[in-house]
């Protein structure tokens, strides 16, 4: 499944704080989140989801791999 734009917009916000709550209210937001951790973008520690250095680099290009 590919992150939808409402999805990248959602992650782009904690990009540069480099992790987010990994468990979210707001079903899109959780969606993106576990996308996010299936293409490795994320990596998850306890209650955290960490940007990873690809995850980085593709939300930041804007193109997923």
């Amino acid at each position: 499944m590919k992150l939808t734009e409402a999805h990248r917009t959602f992650l782009n916000r904690f990009v540069s704080r480099g992790w987010i709550h990994a468990i979210r209210e707001n079903p899109t937001e959780q969606e993106a989140i576990d996308i996010g951790l299936r293409k490795r973008y994320l990596r998850r520690e306890l209650s955290e989801a960490h940007f990873t250095p690809a995850g980085r680099a593709a939300l930041s290009s804007g193109s997923e791999p």
